[in-house]
């Protein structure tokens, strides 16, 4: 027994042993990018994975996400990364409010934060690296009033197409470029605000061009994308102005290549600094001083010096290039060299295994009989258990059955009585009528013939609420409406006690059942008012995160402190409340079942003798209660009418908007912009028909939050608005809007362009796929294709999952599952990764990205799992397949 001891307390210390950590220090850098799909932000990711590759004292994980010009999503990203723990954070913001708190909380939380080339409205983050952007827009002032001067324009009209509103970068240009244009000359400065996509930025400029014939002498683009995306639209209008851009790289499109070409007169230079954030934030991490503000050097480019920065480049460019061969053999030696000590280690452990299962074995067979005998006493205690238990079981079962006969029977009872009590109480309020009124004891009779009905119309009620099946119907609306209207209704109960009845409920809209909160409100206020001698009651309403919360204060009896857990029970007294004749201790009982209903809660504070405050708590958005048919839905969706949104002040407009379409649309009314904004969020209209001149929220702001929300931008939208100046309407299309029309309106013309605007846009929904429609195979490989489109689409996506991709082929999971698994003979999850490591295969062949760059953009977030799964599809490790085959 000591030798066996010996031996396992040997073997368990070689294991841990050869599991120790490496002499390299282990450090994780979250890398949060807003973007990824321009060729300046490739630019960064790549200077940021290849410093960390070049430090070999270190060993350096960099979990990277890229939030796609998403705040919301980046804000959940950073979030993600921190409960990962990382060391260092590395996070170049989208826009700079929405990410202040979470960059803020990060730092507070003492992880180091580097902020890279857009910073936030905050001093909370440990570094800033980037370029100053003020002195970028001066900068390129400078360079436009020097080309405008060589060609001799005295008074410039100027278009500036700035970046993302709100991100610090496009602010700074912007105030910047204005700045020294509008102190050195008397040019006219124009802005366009686009989103430094070249995409966006060609619609507008096609869209001002199409409809505008003004003519600009220079066109400043904040970044080198966009100025390209000016270069086509003004070629393609026969315009010829100046245009310069921002960035200045030497990349295919870039600034410098577009200079040589003749696309652009020039740039200005803007590093990424994605090497300097790696350093900082290794040096923050290590406790060494770290500058605050670390400004790139900036750099005017143009056809003087363009063609010796871009040989400059490719040079660096080929040093580059070496250093990332370097690194890939040197990861392939790490990788021989781990492989060989995993040889080494498995041998010994394999030798350490056989010498501790010929202890087992002979272990074993010295306890072989005695574990025996044991487990045939366990068996014999199990198996009298077992008989005890299905003893038990046959009791319970019937005992619930004969619970529930007696429910029935309960139940029966109970509504047979109440409905012979109600008759009886009929006929006697008859008979009670038929006497002088006059009379103080008839008084007293008929007062208690009301209690006892109301008190009878509780108990039918509290009865409904028991059962599973009480109906429940869920509405979006007003409830400071209901509430004004139960105030309104109790008011004079209140007064004829003396008390003043307060209430405070702003506009809140809200997912709720109209009849449901109208039986819990009335009783609560109701009680508050029956409780309350002098002073006041007050209903109260406001709004917390995405909870609505409505608290009625009183100044009544109070509740005493042992009795406050026992009110909400049934047939239950306050021991202070006894005065009340008509209470029957259901009415709490009754509110709280009705208020779980909408998945809510009503909590109390009280101090007896000064008063109580309950305050009933509802999610804006209740959880449906109804689950829809699949199958009905999609048989019955052609025949739904389309939803027209109608965002005007006036009511006899809305109502005659409402006239003229409601034959072929549902439409939805709304009063400002502020309800509208609301409304289109909820509903999704397919059309927008907006005012301009509106309270709370104008016609104007109402577009810009319209198309600057991801669910309600693609919504097509009509202005409409007795403002028929061409500087009004030129203004409506630069906006976004799709359509400009003037009041008054002739009926037959706005139905023709609300028609057409709708035909287009299920037009634009419904095309197919290029690559689909030019499938020639059969079903099987449309279907493959199909699904390696969508893959495509989203491969640098780490979040995809496979549901979201059985979700667009538009099958359920079972059948998608089965189809996946009859065409290919793999699983969902094994195929996804095959086209994975296919497109991983193409990448590696078709440029020069490292094996690491390789794995984060085909999807992988760990390049280790990437290297395996490389090796296990095609039998070769990935730097080798680049030798090989490429």
């Amino acid at each position: 027994m000591q030798i066996i001891k010996n031996i396992i307390f040997l073997f368990f210390v070689f294991i841990f042993s050869g599991c120790s950590t490496s002499e390299k220090e282990e450090i994780t850098i979250g890398f949060s990018q807003c973007l990824s799909d321009d060729a300046w932000r490739q630019v960064m990711n790549s200077e940021v994975f290849t410093e960390a590759n070049l430090l070999d004292d270190k060993n350096i994980n960099i979990l990277y996400r890229s939030a796609n010009g998403n705040n919301q999503k980046q804000v959940e990203q950073i979030e993600e990364l921190i409960a990962q723990d990382v060391d260092v954070l590395i996070v170049s913001p989208n826009e700079a409010a929405p990410l202040t708190e979470v960059v803020s909380r990060t730092y507070k939380k003492g992880i180091p934060v580097i902020v890279v080339d857009r910073n936030i409205n905050s001093n909370d983050f440990t570094a800033f690296i980037g370029g100053n952007n003020f002195e970028v827009g001066i900068s390129a002032g400078t360079m436009a009033l020097n080309k405008l001067e060589q060609r001799a324009v005295d008074t410039a009209r100027i278009l500036q197409v700035t970046g993302l509103p709100g991100s610090s970068p496009a602010e700074q240009r912007l105030n910047g470029f204005n700045q020294n244009i509008n102190n050195n000359s008397t040019h006219v400065v124009d802005i366009l605000k686009a989103d430094w996509h070249k995409q966006t930025a060609y619609r507008k400029l096609d869209s001002l061009f199409k409809s505008s014939n003004v003519d600009y002498d220079l066109i400043f683009a904040h970044n080198d994308e966009m100025a390209h995306a000016a270069y086509l639209v003004t070629r393609k209008y026969s315009k010829n102005p100046l245009i310069l851009g921002v960035d200045g790289l030497i990349t295919t499109n870039g600034g410098v290549p577009m200079i040589l070409e003749k696309q652009i007169d020039g740039t200005i230079s803007y590093p990424t600094g994605g090497d300097l954030a790696v350093r900082t934030a290794l040096n923050a991490l290590a406790g060494n001083k770290v500058d605050k503000y670390n400004y790139l050097n900036t750099l005017p480019i143009d056809s003087r010096n363009a063609e010796t920065l871009f040989y400059e480049g490719i040079r660096l460019q080929e040093q580059k290039e070496k250093l990332r061969n370097l690194i890939e053999r040197n990861d392939d030696l790490n990788l021989n060299i781990e492989k060989q000590t995993n040889v080494i280690s498995l041998s010994l452990v394999l030798i350490l295994l056989l010498l501790l299962i010929s202890g087992v074995i002979f272990y074993f067979f010295y306890h072989k009989n005695r574990a025996n005998k044991l487990l045939l006493e366990k068996q014999q205690v199990i198996d009298n258990q077992n008989q005890y238990i299905r003893q038990q079981r046959d009791h319970l079962l019937t005992a619930v059955r004969k619970m529930e006969e007696l429910t029935e029977v309960k139940t029966n009872f109970f509504t047979n009585i109440s409905h012979e009590f109600k008759t009886l109480l009929t006929v006697l309020k008859l008979d009670i009528d038929k006497l002088n009124s006059t009379d103080s004891t008839v008084h007293h009779l008929k007062n208690n013939v009301t209690k006892l009905t109301k008190t009878l119309n509780q108990l039918l009620h509290f009865q409904k609420v028991e059962n599973p099946d009480y109906p429940v119907s869920f509405e979006y609306g007003n409830i400071s409406l209901l509430i004004n209207e139960i105030a309104e209704n109790l008011q004079p109960t209140a007064e004829s006690k003396g008390l003043s009845l307060e209430v405070n409920t702003p506009h809140i809209h809200c997912e709720f059942d109209r009849d449901i909160m109208d039986k819990i409100l009335t009783n609560i206020v109701h009680n508050a008012i029956k409780y309350t001698e002098k002073g006041k009651v007050k209903i109260e309403l406001f709004k917390e995160e995405d909870l609505v919360k409505i608290k009625v204060t009183d100044t009544g009896i109070g509740i005493p402190e042992n009795e406050k857990s026992k009110i909400f029970e049934r047939f239950e007294h306050s021991s202070i409340s006894d005065f009340s004749e008509d209470s029957s201790g259901i009415g709490l009982d009754f509110s709280m079942n009705l208020i779980l209903m909408h998945e809510g809660n009503i909590e109390v504070e009280s101090v007896e003798g000064e008063g109580s405050v309950f305050t009933i708590t509802i999610p804006l958005r209740q959880n449906p209660v109804k689950r829809i048919d699949v199958s009905e839905t999609i048989e019955n969706a052609g025949n739904l009418k389309q939803k027209i949104l109608v965002v005007e002040d006036t009511q006899q407009i809305r109502d005659r908007i409402r006239d003229i379409l409601r034959g072929e649309y549902k439409v939805i009314e709304a009063v400002d912009g502020l309800d509208g904004y609301e409304k289109a969020c909820y509903h999704n209209p397919d059309l927008i028909i907006s005012d301009l001149l509106m309270p709370n929220m104008d016609g104007i702001e109402f577009s810009q939050k319209v198309f600057s929300n991801p669910v309600t931008m693609g919504i097509p939208l009509i202005l409409l608005s007795a403002v028929s100046s061409d500087e009004s309407i030129i203004r409506g299309y630069k906006i976004g809007a799709d359509d400009y029309i003037t009041k008054p309106f002739n009926p037959e013309t706005l139905k023709a362009r609300v028609r057409n605007l709708l035909e287009k846009r299920s037009a634009s929904q419904g095309k197919a796929p290029i690559d689909a429609l030019e499938c020639t195979g059969d079903k099987d490989s449309a279907f493959l294709n199909e699904i390696k489109e969508i893959v495509y689409e989203n491969i640098t996506n780490q979040d995809f999952k496979i549901d979201e991709v059985v979700k667009k082929v538009g099958m359920s999971r079972s059948k998608f599952y089965r189809k996946v698994k009859d065409v290919t003979g793999l699983s969902p999850v094994n195929y996804l990764r095959k086209i994975k490591l296919e497109y991983a295969s193409q990448v590696i062949l078709k440029s020069d990205n490292t094996i690491s760059e390789v794995a984060y953009l085909s999807g992988f977030s760990d390049v280790k799992y990437f290297t395996k799964c490389f090796l296990k599809e095609f039998k070769i490790y990935p730097s080798e397949y680049r030798k090989k085959f490429q």
